[in-house]
């Protein structure tokens, strides 16, 4: 498979989606409303469908929900907004109260105004508020009919705005080690975080441990764990399957701390490990039942090459995969023996790995696409 094609079709599937969601969201947007036509009653337990108006000023996002009885009107408003600093999100949620004459509209809220009365007129199927400022001046802001989903849609932007965090920046790559001594070093075993994962590496981890340290005889073993409970779980594991000398820390980054390098189950922490800059090795095993299935699924949809992030992001071999049959432990120790010996001709890989990547600001390019999308849908 090409690399360009590659690209295609994941954008091809991406775009698929997208636009299933995008179509549940114009379902939503379609559906009838009862009482006054700029908005209903939330329905409970069907959030996502909540109909009323949205709003997106700069830097902030308004959902109104209401109801009106005869010229009363009566509901709730949510605001999110990012900080003065923009490194945060701010969200708010406060009653609504008010009127309808005519066309004119009078609501009280504090989101809006501590000191008094909002004022606004119906125009279409839209709202006009003129909102006071803090300079005291007044700024007119359109709400549309609109659902929840559609608010979470205009909100996401600014959440990821406000949460920005550039990948390569998060994972900064340590210094480069030298190879550690010939019968020594340190590794990492990170098999993974479900039952099925743990129950099948570990045991084909803690036995390729056990045959490296026949030519490593000081060799140092940390295993990952996801959280406290699997700690502990990790932990009797290691002594019922007889292994000794191995700390068991909770996270990734704990367990890679003094590796030298690493043997990592396929998913995004082997992603994770090289760009801290450890060497890996990747390996994934699965249910007999299922092997069929899933080299099928390999070659239809990366053509059979790689599994492993890192892999697929460069179209090349870095970190040598072994899967299934070939996660033995002796070729699992074998590999480790080597990349232990030489781990700079791994690491060679590492910068360019880091450029493919692309620049900062995807979260922000994906949030933008999906309320393209989702605009476009609902239009």
């Amino acid at each position: 498979m090409s690399r360009e094609w590659s690209k295609q079709w994941g954008a091809g599937m991406t775009r698929i989606a997208l636009m299933v969601g995008v179509a549940v969201l114009a379902s939503a947007c379609s559906s009838s409303a009862s009482g006054h036509p700029f908005g209903t009653k939330a329905s409970p337990g069907a959030a996502s469908t909540v109909r009323g108006l949205v709003a997106t000023p700069t830097r902030q996002v308004f959902f109104l929900q209401w109801t009106v009885s005869g010229s009363n009107v009566a509901g709730a408003l949510e605001e999110a907004a990012l900080s003065a600093d923009g490194a945060a999100l701010v969200t708010e949620s406060s009653a609504v109260a008010g009127t309808i004459s005519g066309t004119s509209v009078t609501l009280h809220t504090k989101i809006l105004s501590s000191s008094g009365a909002v004022s606004g007129t119906l125009q279409g199927s839209d709202l006009l508020l003129a909102i006071p400022q803090t300079n005291g001046s007044l700024a007119t802001v359109r709400f549309s009919p609109g659902t929840a989903v559609e608010y979470n849609l205009a909100v996401a932007p600014l959440r990821a705005s406000a949460q920005r965090t550039n990948l390569l920046d998060e994972y900064v790559e340590r210094a480069a080690r030298a190879a550690p001594p010939r019968d020594g070093g340190c590794v990492a075993l990170l098999p993974g975080s479900r039952g099925g994962e743990l129950h099948r590496h570990v045991p084909a981890l803690l036995r390729a441990l056990e045959e490296l340290r026949r030519t490593r005889p000081r060799l140092r073993a940390t295993l990952g764990a996801a959280d406290a409970q699997a700690q502990k779980a990790l932990s009797r594991t290691v002594l019922a399957l007889g292994a000794h000398d191995v700390r068991v820390e909770i996270g990734v980054r704990a367990a890679l701390a003094d590796a030298d390098a690493a043997w990592v189950a396929s998913g995004t922490a082997v992603l994770e490990t090289v760009l801290l800059g450890v060497p890996a090795i990747a390996l994934y095993i699965v249910a007999p039942s299922v092997v069929w299935y899933g080299r099928r699924m390999q070659r239809r949809i990366v053509g059979g090459r790689f599994i492993t992030l890192p892999n697929l992001v460069a179209d090349k071999e870095i970190v040598p995969e072994y899967l299934q049959d070939d996660a033995t432990p002796e070729r699992l120790a074998r590999a480790m023996d080597d990349l232990l010996a030489d781990p700079a001709r791994q690491r060679a890989h590492f910068p360019a790995l880091r450029a493919a990547l692309g620049e900062p600001g995807a979260l922000d390019r994906c949030a933008a696409f999906a309320v393209k999308l989702a605009s476009e849908g609902a239009a």
